[in-house]
Protein backbone atom coordinates (compact mmCIF):
# COMPACT_ATOMS: atom_id res chain seq x y z
CA UNK A 1 0.00 0.00 0.00
CA UNK A 2 1.37 3.22 -0.75
CA UNK A 3 2.72 5.69 1.67
CA UNK A 4 1.04 8.46 0.03
CA UNK A 5 -1.76 9.90 1.86
CA UNK A 6 -5.39 10.40 1.10
CA UNK A 7 -6.28 14.18 0.97
CA UNK A 8 -9.81 14.87 1.84
CA UNK A 9 -11.16 18.76 1.13
CA UNK A 10 -13.74 20.43 4.09
CA UNK A 11 -15.08 22.69 2.36
CA UNK A 12 -17.18 25.37 4.33
CA UNK A 13 -19.11 28.60 3.88
CA UNK A 14 -18.04 30.13 7.20
CA UNK A 15 -14.40 29.66 8.94
CA UNK A 16 -16.53 29.52 11.97
CA UNK A 17 -17.68 26.09 11.22
CA UNK A 18 -14.75 24.39 11.44
CA UNK A 19 -14.31 25.85 14.84
CA UNK A 20 -17.55 24.18 15.63
CA UNK A 21 -16.35 20.67 13.85
CA UNK A 22 -13.62 20.32 16.25
CA UNK A 23 -15.89 20.85 18.92
CA UNK A 24 -18.12 17.96 17.37
CA UNK A 25 -14.60 15.55 17.46
CA UNK A 26 -14.60 16.19 20.74
CA UNK A 27 -17.23 14.29 21.75
CA UNK A 28 -17.38 11.90 18.56
CA UNK A 29 -17.33 8.25 19.82
CA UNK A 30 -15.57 7.07 16.86
CA UNK A 31 -12.53 9.26 17.61
CA UNK A 32 -10.09 8.88 20.23
CA UNK A 33 -8.06 12.29 20.99
CA UNK A 34 -8.46 15.33 19.38
CA UNK A 35 -4.98 17.60 19.27
CA UNK A 36 -4.97 21.37 18.73
CA UNK A 37 -2.11 23.41 18.95
CA UNK A 38 -0.62 27.03 17.79
CA UNK A 39 2.65 28.27 16.77
CA UNK A 40 4.11 31.85 15.78
CA UNK A 41 2.39 34.36 15.10
CA UNK A 42 -0.95 33.45 16.30
CA UNK A 43 0.06 32.12 19.74
CA UNK A 44 -1.13 34.20 22.55
CA UNK A 45 -1.14 37.06 19.22
CA UNK A 46 -2.86 39.29 20.85
CA UNK A 47 -4.55 40.98 24.01
CA UNK A 48 -8.29 39.20 22.85
CA UNK A 49 -6.47 35.35 22.99
CA UNK A 50 -4.40 36.19 25.99
CA UNK A 51 -7.86 37.34 27.98
CA UNK A 52 -9.87 34.35 26.79
CA UNK A 53 -6.72 31.72 27.47
CA UNK A 54 -6.98 33.41 30.80
CA UNK A 55 -9.99 32.02 31.50
CA UNK A 56 -9.77 28.96 29.34
CA UNK A 57 -10.98 25.08 31.22
CA UNK A 58 -9.90 22.72 28.66
CA UNK A 59 -9.05 22.26 25.21
CA UNK A 60 -12.67 23.10 24.15
CA UNK A 61 -12.31 26.87 25.24
CA UNK A 62 -8.79 26.89 23.86
CA UNK A 63 -10.00 26.07 20.46
CA UNK A 64 -13.07 28.95 20.82
CA UNK A 65 -10.20 31.27 22.08
CA UNK A 66 -7.99 31.42 18.89
CA UNK A 67 -10.49 30.90 16.71
CA UNK A 68 -13.12 33.61 18.05
CA UNK A 69 -10.15 35.80 18.41
CA UNK A 70 -7.46 34.95 15.81
CA UNK A 71 -8.71 32.89 12.86
CA UNK A 72 -12.54 33.75 12.29
CA UNK A 73 -11.86 36.98 13.00
CA UNK A 74 -11.10 38.24 9.32
CA UNK A 75 -9.04 41.43 10.11
CA UNK A 76 -6.95 39.83 13.16
CA UNK A 77 -6.11 36.50 10.61
CA UNK A 78 -4.93 38.24 7.88
CA UNK A 79 -2.81 40.64 10.40
CA UNK A 80 -0.98 37.46 11.81
CA UNK A 81 -0.52 35.93 7.86
CA UNK A 82 1.20 39.17 7.20
CA UNK A 83 3.55 38.97 10.12
CA UNK A 84 4.02 35.20 9.33
CA UNK A 85 4.81 35.68 6.29
CA UNK A 86 7.18 38.90 6.77
CA UNK A 87 9.02 36.47 9.46
CA UNK A 88 9.57 33.73 7.03
CA UNK A 89 10.65 35.39 4.48
CA UNK A 90 13.39 37.37 7.08
CA UNK A 91 14.42 33.69 7.60
CA UNK A 92 14.40 32.17 4.40
CA UNK A 93 14.49 35.19 2.02
CA UNK A 94 15.13 33.12 -1.08
CA UNK A 95 11.68 31.29 -0.76
CA UNK A 96 8.80 31.48 -3.11
CA UNK A 97 5.30 32.46 -2.65
CA UNK A 98 4.16 28.87 -3.00
CA UNK A 99 6.76 28.57 0.08
CA UNK A 100 4.87 30.34 2.64
CA UNK A 101 1.72 29.31 1.79
CA UNK A 102 2.77 25.75 2.72
CA UNK A 103 4.18 26.55 5.58
CA UNK A 104 1.85 28.80 7.20
CA UNK A 105 -0.31 25.33 7.88
CA UNK A 106 2.27 24.67 10.58
CA UNK A 107 0.28 27.62 12.91
CA UNK A 108 -2.14 26.25 13.65
CA UNK A 109 -1.93 22.45 14.10
CA UNK A 110 -5.23 19.84 14.12
CA UNK A 111 -5.00 16.49 14.28
CA UNK A 112 -7.42 13.29 15.72
CA UNK A 113 -6.85 9.24 15.91
CA UNK A 114 -10.12 7.38 15.15
CA UNK A 115 -10.88 4.44 17.02
CA UNK A 116 -9.88 0.44 15.31
CA UNK A 117 -13.62 0.14 13.44
CA UNK A 118 -14.12 -2.98 15.38
CA UNK A 119 -14.85 -0.70 18.40
CA UNK A 120 -17.60 0.98 16.42
CA UNK A 121 -21.61 -0.17 17.49
CA UNK A 122 -21.58 -0.83 13.58
CA UNK A 123 -18.15 -1.88 12.44
CA UNK A 124 -19.15 -2.29 8.41
CA UNK A 125 -20.35 0.95 8.33
CA UNK A 126 -16.38 2.07 8.22
CA UNK A 127 -15.71 -0.94 6.46
CA UNK A 128 -18.58 0.23 3.27
CA UNK A 129 -16.92 3.72 3.45
CA UNK A 130 -13.43 1.99 3.01
CA UNK A 131 -14.45 0.37 0.41
CA UNK A 132 -16.58 3.10 -1.12
CA UNK A 133 -13.17 5.41 -1.41
CA UNK A 134 -9.80 4.58 -3.04
CA UNK A 135 -8.42 2.01 -0.67
CA UNK A 136 -6.13 -1.20 -0.55
CA UNK A 137 -8.03 -4.34 -0.76
CA UNK A 138 -5.60 -6.90 1.34
CA UNK A 139 -5.84 -3.90 4.23
CA UNK A 140 -9.81 -3.43 3.98
CA UNK A 141 -9.31 -7.75 4.28
CA UNK A 142 -7.60 -7.28 7.39
CA UNK A 143 -9.90 -5.12 8.97
CA UNK A 144 -12.62 -7.17 7.97
CA UNK A 145 -11.27 -10.14 9.87
CA UNK A 146 -11.04 -8.42 12.96
CA UNK A 147 -7.36 -7.63 12.83
CA UNK A 148 -6.51 -3.84 13.99
CA UNK A 149 -4.02 -0.86 13.02
CA UNK A 150 -1.30 1.37 14.00
CA UNK A 151 -2.18 3.93 15.89
CA UNK A 152 -0.57 6.30 13.42
CA UNK A 153 -2.68 4.43 10.50
CA UNK A 154 -5.46 6.00 12.51
CA UNK A 155 -4.27 9.83 12.84
CA UNK A 156 -6.15 12.16 10.94
CA UNK A 157 -4.46 15.33 10.28
CA UNK A 158 -6.45 19.25 8.97
CA UNK A 159 -4.18 21.88 7.67
CA UNK A 160 -5.37 25.20 7.75
CA UNK A 161 -3.56 27.32 5.94
CA UNK A 162 -3.32 31.09 7.40
CA UNK A 163 -1.55 32.80 4.73
CA UNK A 164 -4.72 31.97 2.41
CA UNK A 165 -6.98 30.23 4.42
CA UNK A 166 -9.94 30.24 1.58
CA UNK A 167 -6.96 27.96 -0.10
CA UNK A 168 -7.67 29.16 -3.66
CA UNK A 169 -5.44 26.28 -5.44
CA UNK A 170 -8.18 23.90 -4.70
CA UNK A 171 -11.34 25.82 -6.19
CA UNK A 172 -10.95 25.06 -9.73
CA UNK A 173 -11.56 21.41 -8.60
CA UNK A 174 -14.73 19.11 -9.79
CA UNK A 175 -15.31 18.06 -6.47
CA UNK A 176 -15.14 21.38 -4.45
CA UNK A 177 -17.18 22.91 -7.15
CA UNK A 178 -19.75 20.75 -6.58
CA UNK A 179 -19.52 21.53 -3.28
CA UNK A 180 -20.26 24.75 -4.23
CA UNK A 181 -23.20 24.68 -6.08
CA UNK A 182 -24.42 22.58 -3.06
CA UNK A 183 -23.46 25.44 -0.57
CA UNK A 184 -24.62 27.93 -2.63
CA UNK A 185 -21.10 29.55 -1.97
CA UNK A 186 -19.09 31.00 -4.67
CA UNK A 187 -15.25 31.59 -2.55
CA UNK A 188 -15.34 28.80 0.19
CA UNK A 189 -13.00 28.28 2.45
CA UNK A 190 -11.31 24.58 2.04
CA UNK A 191 -9.16 22.82 4.41
CA UNK A 192 -7.49 19.96 3.48
CA UNK A 193 -7.22 16.31 5.42
CA UNK A 194 -4.51 13.64 5.33
CA UNK A 195 -5.07 10.51 6.20
CA UNK A 196 -3.96 6.75 5.47
CA UNK A 197 -5.31 5.90 2.20
CA UNK A 198 -6.43 3.10 4.60
CA UNK A 199 -8.66 4.34 6.57
CA UNK A 200 -9.14 7.03 4.48
CA UNK A 201 -13.20 6.24 3.73
CA UNK A 202 -13.64 5.49 7.42
CA UNK A 203 -12.27 8.63 7.86
CA UNK A 204 -14.93 10.93 5.48
CA UNK A 205 -17.62 8.94 6.60
CA UNK A 206 -16.83 10.60 10.33
CA UNK A 207 -16.21 14.21 9.19
CA UNK A 208 -18.86 13.87 6.96
CA UNK A 209 -21.35 13.09 9.83
CA UNK A 210 -19.93 15.77 11.86
CA UNK A 211 -20.04 18.33 8.31
CA UNK A 212 -22.80 18.28 7.29
CA UNK A 213 -25.52 19.34 10.28
CA UNK A 214 -23.16 22.62 10.14
CA UNK A 215 -23.84 23.17 6.17
CA UNK A 216 -20.33 21.96 5.46
CA UNK A 217 -19.47 19.40 2.65
CA UNK A 218 -16.16 16.29 2.62
CA UNK A 219 -14.87 15.56 -0.86
CA UNK A 220 -11.68 13.72 -2.15
CA UNK A 221 -9.47 16.15 -3.68
CA UNK A 222 -6.96 15.91 -6.05
CA UNK A 223 -3.20 14.59 -4.66
CA UNK A 224 -1.19 14.55 -8.03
Amino acid sequence: MSDVPSLLGLVYRDLDDHRRLLQALLKDAAVDAVEFSVGAPLYKGNDAIKTALAVANGLADKIDAYFVHGVVDEAARVSFARRFQNTYLAKHPRSERQDVFVASAEVVVSAFNLVQPMRLPVPREAFDAIAAGPHDAASLARLRSGDGVATEVLRVTVRLFLDHALNPRRHAEGAVRGACAELDCLRPFVLEVQVSPVVAGYARLVLDRLARPLGARVVWLDNG
